[in-house]
């Protein structure tokens, strides 16, 4: 299998951009206008999203069934769906379409186009500016594999049964990780709920707003001192995959931001995330970071548990007391008086130990089975993209591959 041939001639008409308009119309009688933002997967568009177009202008790009648009610009430049709808829709101009021609079978390229052959050359070629695009002319010139029809279909078949296989144990798995995140939030909520008060939080901590070093004087010298950025603080954890760093000389200047193990810090800007609020407390192992602006560190009275703290801001009632502020806005944003403003869970020092360690201990529980879910997931994943990039390269031997699935 080491034909190959240019993608431009595996299409019936030529590979050209969508129409550059706006999605600002919502008329369902008009054909859907799909964006990048549409593609769901390989094969789905959202459903919770829709935009269209008059039918006049809608007629210079339109889309049928069994076409493959392909985004051209931005960050999931690449990406591909098979349009397999009846329904009337066209395209946007920062998405590509490739319609299959009688000699190519349309579920074969699109199972190529999320192969690793295929990926490969999108990083190659992609342009990196201000925004990253792979123009049109780009995707004709690609090189795809040059097969009979009658082997594409039995790719595409074989392909069919196994990835079908494997993302239905995926989407199980995707379940079961909700349903453990699910049981701790439950546990979480119903022992807080259980404690007799309620307080203001400017009453039992204080907050201190991270400072605005200027991005002027920042180091690359990693013998300097982290910065702690938004970017930072996940749910439960720092990350340090993206680091700045202020000079060592200068650090007593500001040594009033210098954070110690056991300091806990909540991210301000997009405080939510999938996994839940992004609040975590600092390690050893974090350097001793400076705390920059966006960022607070959250300091407990000595009527207040730390870790009982967290949890409680882990709350769903901290997340409606803030959501009921937020509405509308476009970056959710906390501010100091926000968080001082919440009307905590609180109880006697005990009752706070004794909740905060049950839920220290449960909460680890559920971090394991969270991990060796993701992991499996990661797992099966992975080992999609090689079944399907063995498959369609020829590099697997369909008649003697184990049915068995790993994860």
């Amino acid at each position: 299998m080491n034909r190959r041939i240019r993608l431009q001639y595996l299409s019936a008409i030529p590979i050209t951009n969508g129409l550059g308009l706006s999605g600002q119309h919502d008329n369902r009688d008009w054909p859907r206008y799909v964006r990048t933002t549409d593609i769901a997967g390989p094969r789905s568009l959202r459903d919770d999203v829709f935009a269209s177009q008059p039918p006049d202008v809608a007629e210079a790009a339109m889309l049928a069934s069994n076409d493959i648009i392909a985004c051209a610009v931005g960050a999931t430049v690449g990406k591909s769906t098979l349009f397999t709808s009846e329904e009337p829709a066209c395209f946007a101009g920062f998405l590509v379409r490739i319609r299959p021609n009688a000699d190519t079978d349309p579920r074969f390229l699109s199972y190529w186009m999320q192969s690793k052959d295929y990926w490969a050359q999108i990083e190659q070629g992609v342009v990196k500016s201000t925004i990253e695009n792979f123009s049109a002319s780009r995707f004709r010139a690609m090189s795809a594999p040059y097969l009979a029809l009658e082997e594409q279909r039995r790719i595409a078949d074989f392909l069919d049964d196994r990835v079908s296989r494997i993302d239905r144990i995926i989407a199980a798995r995707r379940e079961q990780l909700e349903m453990v995140r699910h049981q701790f939030a439950s546990l979480l909520e119903s022992r807080l709920d259980a404690l007799p008060e309620r307080v203001r939080a400017s009453r039992v901590l204080r907050v201190l707003p991270g400072y605005a070093f200027p991005s002027a004087e920042y180091s690359e010298d990693l013998r300097d001192i982290p910065l702690l950025r938004g970017v930072n603080v996940g749910v439960g954890t720092l990350r340090w995959d993206e680091t700045v760093r202020w000079p060592r000389n200068q650090v007593s200047d500001v040594a009033h931001f210098r954070l110690s193990p056991g300091d806990v810090v909540l991210g301000m800007d997009r405080p939510w995330i999938g996994e839940g609020l992004r609040i975590a407390q600092v390690k050893a192992s974090d350097g001793g970071p400076l705390l920059l602006q966006r960022v607070a560190k959250l300091i407990p009275s000595d009527r207040l548990n730390t870790h009982f703290m967290i949890r409680a801001f882990q709350s769903h009632a901290f997340r409606a007391q803030i959501e009921s502020v937020l509405t509308g806005l476009s970056v959710p944003h906390l501010s100091g008086d926000q968080i001082l403003e919440y009307r905590m869970p609180y109880g006697a020092r005990v009752q706070q130990r004794a909740v905060a360690e049950e839920l220290d201990e449960a909460d680890a529980v559920a971090t394991q089975s969270t991990q060796q879910l993701q992991r499996s997931i990661d797992l099966l994943t992975e080992y999609k993209s090689s079944l399907i990039t063995a498959t369609v390269t020829g590099e697997l031997d369909m008649s003697t591959a184990a049915s068995r699935l790993p994860g």
